[in-house]
């Protein structure tokens, strides 16, 4: 404890701050923290809004990505036909599908490169990375279909490698979104389209296969059962995750007699896969119903990507004005607060320095400054009543003063009195002096000669006695 003492001590004569600076920090410091967490919060929620605003873009995005998968699924299919009837079927509907999957292709590229890349999350740039580099080896590819140089389950497998992997681009939307209704909205649109991915999977598959009217092998029916079974297995998390509205939405388009078609020549091929004809089903007619069926699925989509971009709109709206909010807000709070902290500061400083100057002037003898500090405050009610109370010593002094005066006049004639009774009772003095200096010559005078006539007396008595 003593050692704590002697080091407040030296601190303390080092630092012989005045009181103005000691307030000054006793405030500001408080205040900067302050500054502190409100500079933090607007960066947070100057982040939040960002990664909102990232959101947007990435939900406009999956459109475009949508729109590409639903234009290479058609053109898959078609390629499968064209594959599996050895060029005999649906050349000119794929060259056709060809220039619409090109025009989604270069809306996709035109809408990517619009993008600034600090708008984007980087797992997003690096998962759609790998998907336009596999993008970039259609044309290649297309010159392997031509002139049937692969198989067609190879053929199928190339749109396929693409298509997963522009959905994972998707899927690491629900993974950067801080919001949790949005992450809902994401889940339920990527489980969505990874079901109609399976379906034009399916569709792709069967296309080859009816052109051929039996499977190639027990393998091509596995792809297309565990096709069948993945689609049940994504709509039933799709469900999960989309609002009531959506799935009233999807069952009404799963209602139109197509999908009930669809599901007819399924079971022809549950029922037949392993014969060696699967009834001449019309491969074209399989492709239409089946398109059919992928375009409501689209249209499902559709809504899925629109109710995505719109609550992330309306969210990332209110995150703007949020943040815009929380910044005047704090902004007004700190310059308030920086303003009475201010006021407080040099309204007790002024008050000191006047009581200060008051202080000063007395030790100098001047009573008549007035501090004049009219606030209602301690310091204020300490400068009224050091006032006072110099103004009552005032008094005192005053009324000793006046004492003095009084009794110092009363000394002055008690004096004088003194004096004249002195002077009277010296000349008094004096002249009885006088007579007895008289009296006292007279008396030795007398003396002297009584002595001389004792002389003469003694000196008859001695002659007498001669005679």
């Amino acid at each position: 404890m003593f050692v704590c003492n002697i080091k407040y001590t030296i601190i303390n004569n080092k630092l012989k701050m005045s009181i103005k600076i000691k307030i000054a920090l006793a405030v500001f410091i408080p205040l900067a923290v302050l500054g502190y967490f409100v500079v933090s919060g607007i960066m947070e929620k100057s982040s939040l809004s960002s990664e909102l605003g990232q959101l947007q873009k990435l939900s406009q995005s999956t459109v475009k990505i949508s729109n590409l998968i639903h234009e290479t699924q058609k053109e898959r299919g078609r390629s499968g036909v064209f594959m599996g009837s050895n060029g005999q079927k649906f050349g000119l509907e794929m060259r056709e599908q060809r220039l619409l999957v090109d025009v989604a292709k270069n809306d996709l590229q035109n809408f990517l490169n619009s993008l600034d890349q600090s708008e984007v999350s980087l797992e997003f740039q690096s998962a759609l990375k790998k998907a336009i580099n596999k993008l970039n080896q259609l044309d290649k590819h297309r010159e392997k279909v031509d002139a049937l140089a692969i198989s067609p389950q190879e053929g199928i497998d190339f749109y396929t490698e693409l298509h997963a992997l522009m959905i994972d681009a998707v899927r690491t939307i629900s993974a950067i979104t801080p919001h949790g209704d949005v992450a809902r909205l994401v889940s339920a649109y990527v489980n969505f389209m990874e079901a109609k991915e399976k379906v034009g999977i399916e569709r792709a598959t069967m296309s080859a296969v009816f052109a051929e009217d039996h499977f190639p092998s027990l393998e091509i029916f596995h792809r297309f059962s565990a096709a069948v079974a993945a689609q049940k297995t994504l709509i039933y998390i799709f469900k999960s995750y989309a609002s009531p509205e959506q799935i009233n939405f999807y069952n009404q388009k799963m209602s139109d007699p197509v999908v009930a078609e669809v599901e007819k020549m399924r079971d022809i091929v549950f029922i037949k896969f392993a014969e060696k004809s699967l009834g001449q089903v019309d491969a074209g007619h399989w492709f239409d119903t089946m398109t059919s069926k992928i375009n409501l699925m689209k249209e499902v989509e559709n809504k899925l990507a629109a109710d995505l971009n719109s609550r992330s709109a309306a969210i990332g709206e209110t995150a703007r004005k949020k943040l815009w909010q929380y910044f005047f807000g704090a902004i007004l709070t700190l310059v308030m607060s920086v303003g009475l902290a201010g006021y407080v500061l040099v309204s007790i400083t002024r008050s000191l320095r006047k009581l200060q100057k008051r202080v000063e002037n007395i030790m100098h003898g001047d009573y008549s400054y007035k501090s004049n500090i009219h606030a209602n405050d301690e310091l204020g009610q300490l400068c009224r009543a050091f006032d006072l109370m110099v103004a009552n010593a005032q008094e005192v002094k005053a009324s000793l003063e006046q004492r003095v005066k009084e009794q110092t006049m009363e000394l002055t004639e008690l004096k004088t009195g003194l004096e004249k009774t002195v002077d009277s009772k010296t000349i008094e003095l004096k002249k009885r002096l006088e007579e007895l200096e008289e009296f006292k010559k007279l008396t030795i005078g007398r003396e002297l000669k009584m002595v001389e006539l004792k002389k003469e007396i003694e000196a008859l008595r001695q002659v007498q006695g001669k005679i």
